[in-house]
């Protein structure tokens, strides 16, 4: 608290006390006192000297001065001698004490509150400490400011450098994929060169063996005896007609080229929970169903360990190990469906000696043989096969597939082809010829660590469900379809979904017009940054629930050509596309639509959406729009008017409450 006692023209002293601190001062300024009592300082004690206005004790704080400055001011007014006239005024921050003197001679007027304090000093000390400290202060700021733009140099620095490093490392993938390309290309040539070589020998060897024939033919005479005796035992007992003579059974398998050689090699792993269980080498997916009806203990020979045994699909190893299983066929098979389906103990199968050109069906030939490691199926020859549905399904081993031998151009199905083969890393399908193909229904779905899969030169324009084909495809970062024509395909389903690492998708050259389904079409596309859908005519689509669903990056989506005249369904549709920031919906047709539940959830960034369009008659108050708006709050300020009438806690409604 600061005291001041000031004077005007008629000699009327004011006391002012100014209520800022616990220590009073008392300045005096007036002409008619003596310098030297302007300049003096009294303190307290002294002041209570010279005045016996004041209390014995002395005050410790500004209430106590207060009161006894009241009281001062009271028994001057009441004495008779006293030279002073005195007032007191008071406000919230100040008190005013004027004294008015009678006579003009004023002896004096000294005091000084509290013991003697320099308060000048105190004040010009404290100011020049934190002036001191507000200098240090500052320095530090200084050089933490320093470090802080030098440490943002250095960071500059290294992001240029990673920018460089990454352009350099892109520069060098293309180069290697360049060379890469042109070592594949020239292989493939190589390839197919010895392959018409391979043809040419084959075709001359073909040519050798039929004049080798038949010469045989000629020059063989067999007597009328023997070819009676032979008649009369198959017409006997043609069931022993294999176990004649091993000289006439020769005779019948060298004499025909589609049966000699005919054999299969197989390599069994048998561990030690193994021993002494029945172990399938030939069909063991389903027990209701033979698929091999063709094969018997007649035409058929098993070899276990170079061991002649009597034909059977499966045996009983009494020790673990590699086991070696050999079958020779007689006989030319056509159908080839389930022939190993289900042999978990399957590790290797050589197909180099087996002749495949007269089988139509290879129906789920390979499914579920989840221990294969290894195939050679260069020997194929496929020109007949018309069905190759879930031909590889579940080869859970199998990392690398060459099917450049493949002629595909009767398949019509395939349906499930290479579904769930999860470790199959790259596959090269640009010697398939599918324009006779109708369904392509899940098949590479779940091809987990598939990275590269060339489809350039796919023929499209049969088929009719592309439904799951890519789903799961977890590492596939691009994948080209320009080649596909879809115009004849009505099912979409799940074509996308899951395929996590995908970052960019042309669909520009898509023909969309029969499509009826695109339910979970984009679904878990994580990595999806933009999606130009601007060419899709979905004038049939009626379900697009959870297509965008999972969408996180998501940040440009052109729908602008969606015609959702007749779509029921748009449950999920763009749920947790956390990127999403403006949507135009404008094209929408909503008013078949009776579930939109959850179609905006989580959808945080979503600052511009106008849905004052939108016909929801046949929404349902509860399950219809449960979830809509969830944790985007900012649509909701927006213009969608026609939405009030729903229950709002339903709309914001959590999917995990």
């Amino acid at each position: 608290m600061e005291l001041e006692l000031t004077s005007d023209k008629n000699n009327i002293y004011k006391i002012n006390i100014n209520k800022i601190s616990e220590m009073i001062l008392f300045q005096i300024e007036s002409k008619d006192i003596p310098k030297k009592l302007i300049k003096k300082g009294f303190s307290y004690e002294d002041m209570r000297k010279d005045f016996n206005f004041f209390n014995k004790e002395e005050s410790k704080n500004i209430e106590d001065i207060y009161e006894e400055l009241k009281s001062l001011i009271e028994q001057c007014n009441k004495s008779q001698s006293s030279q002073l006239e005195c007032k007191l005024k008071e406000d919230d921050n100040k008190i005013e004490f004027i004294i008015k003197p009678t006579f003009l001679k004023i002896k004096y007027i000294d005091i000084l509150f509290q013991q003697k304090i320099d308060v000048d000093k105190t004040l010009y000390e404290l100011t020049s400490l934190y002036k001191k400290l507000k200098q240090e202060k500052d320095n530090e700021i200084n050089e933490r400011e320093k470090k802080y733009n030098n440490l943002k140099e250095e960071i500059d620095e290294l992001k240029n450098e990673m920018n460089y490093l990454k352009e350099a490392h892109k520069k060098e993938i293309i180069n290697l994929n360049k060379e890469h390309n042109e070592e594949i290309n020239e292989l493939k040539n190589e390839i197919k060169n010895l392959k018409e070589e391979n043809k040419k020998e084959i075709n001359e060897l073909k040519n050798d063996l039929n004049n080798k024939i038949n010469k045989i033919y000629t020059e063989k005479n067999i007597s009328d005896n023997k070819m009676n005796n032979l008649e009369n035992n198959i017409s006997n007992n043609s069931s022993r007609i294999y176990k004649l003579d091993n000289k006439l059974e020769k005779y019948i398998i060298d004499t025909n080229p589609y049966l000699k050689n005919n054999e299969i090699d197989i390599l069994i792993d048998i561990r030690k929970e193994d021993i002494n269980k029945e172990i399938y080498f030939l069909d063991n997916y389903d027990e209701k169903h033979n698929h091999l009806n063709e094969l018997n203990r007649i035409n058929t020979k098993l070899y276990i360990n170079n061991k002649e045994l009597e034909y059977k699909k499966y045996f009983k190893p009494l020790k673990e190990g590699k086991y070696n299983i050999k079958l020779k066929f007689n006989i030319s098979l056509t159908d080839c469906s389930y022939m190993f389906a289900g042999c978990e103990n399957i590790i290797k199968i050589d197909f180099i000696f087996f002749n495949t050109s007269n089988i139509t069906n290879m129906d789920s030939m390979f499914r579920c043989c989840k221990q294969l490691e290894s195939l050679d199926l260069s020997s194929f020859d496929t020109k007949n096969v018309t069905n190759m549905y879930s031909m590889f399904w579940c080869c859970d081993n199998l990392i690398n597939l060459d099917l450049s031998s493949f002629d595909t151009k009767n398949v019509t199905n395939m349906n499930y082809m290479f579904c769930c083969c999860r470790h199959l890393e790259s596959l090269d399908l640009s010697s398939f010829d599918t324009k006779n193909v109708t369904n392509m229904y899940d098949m590479f779905g779940g091809c987990n660590n598939l990275i590269i899969l060339d489809l350039s030169s796919f023929n499209t324009k049969k088929v009719n469900n592309m439904s799951l084909m890519f789903c799961g495809c977890n590492e596939l970062k691009s994948l080209d379809l320009s080649s596909f024509d879809t115009q004849n395909v009505t099912n979409m389903r799940s074509m996308f979904g899951c395929c996590r690492q995908l970052e960019c998708l042309d669909l520009s050259s898509f023909d969309t017009k029969n499509v009826t389904n695109m339910y979970d079409m984009f679904g878990g596309c994580h990595n999806l940054i933009n999606l130009d859908l601007s060419s899709f005519n979905t004038k049939k689509v009626n379900n697009m629930s959870a297509m965008f669903l999972y969408c996180y990056k998501l940040n440009n989506i052109n729908l602008s050509s969606f015609n959702t005249t007749n779509v029921t369904n748009m449950e999920n549709m763009f749920c947790c596309c956390t990127n999403l920031i403006n949507l135009d919906l404008s094209s929408f047709d909503t008013k078949n639509v009776t579930n939109m539940s959850y179609m905006f959830y989580d959808c945080r960034k979503l600052n511009n959406l106008d849905l004052s369009f939108f016909d929801n008659k046949k929404l349902d108050n509860k399950e219809g729009i449960k979830g809509m708006f969830y944790n985007c709050e900012k649509i909701l300020n927006q213009n969608i008017s026609n939405f009030k009438q729903f229950d709002k806690k339903i709309m914001l409604k959590n999917k995990d409450t």
